[in-house]
């Protein structure tokens, strides 16, 4: 485990692409200004909630509205034995980053458009992307270069960070996550 202790690790932790989000160019939602101030912070209103076996969940916010001229809505499903994450634009269409950062003690296995997440040999879910536009990076030597997680203030450990890039627009993409099947031995 390595220890950090500057200003541009702790800003990259609290930042929107170090997060299981989408980002726009690299960009946080909101805007950071100082070490503990923000001088914009992005506003989420609660779209819609729907309880019960098939829930739905959506949200939005308006951090990249100024800069960018769209609203991110993120939609979450349950989709029969898996969840589906709908990121969309609203108000135009960008290139974006989606990302899904793991834990440290989880691998990704790549296949095409779906990858597989592991603890050791044992599969655990399947993301499958809308193609095969992902990268998969761990650790680097400056903040964003690749994956970290901070188990506590000060220190890193790497970590794998999926992220899918491409184009994001009023129409969404879906990304499906789902539970690997038992294994037999």
């Amino acid at each position: 485990m390595a220890l950090w202790f500057g200003g541009g690790w702790r800003d990259w932790f609290r930042s929107t692409p170090a997060h299981n989000t989408l980002n726009l160019e690299g960009k946080s939602q909101s805007i950071i200004s100082g070490a503990f101030n923000w001088s914009h912070k992005a506003v989420a209103t609660l779209v819609e909630s729907e309880p019960g076996p098939h829930w739905r969940l959506c949200a939005r916010h308006d951090g990249y509205k100024g800069r960018f001229g769209v609203v991110h809505q993120r939609a979450v499903t349950r989709d029969g034995d898996g969840i589906l994450v709908t990121d969309q634009l609203l108000g135009g269409s960008r290139v974006a980053e989606i990302v899904f950062q793991l834990a440290a003690d989880l691998h990704a296995n790549r296949d095409g458009n779906i990858v597989t997440i592991l603890r050791g040999a044992e599969p655990l879910m399947t993301i499958h992307f809308p193609d095969a536009a992902i990268h998969i990076r761990s650790g680097g030597d400056t903040p964003g270069q690749g994956g970290w997680v901070s188990p506590r203030f000060g220190a890193r450990q790497p970590a794998e960070r999926l992220a899918w890039r491409g184009q994001v627009g009023e129409k969404g993409v879906v990304i499906r996550l789902a539970p690997s099947p038992p294994q037999t031995r």
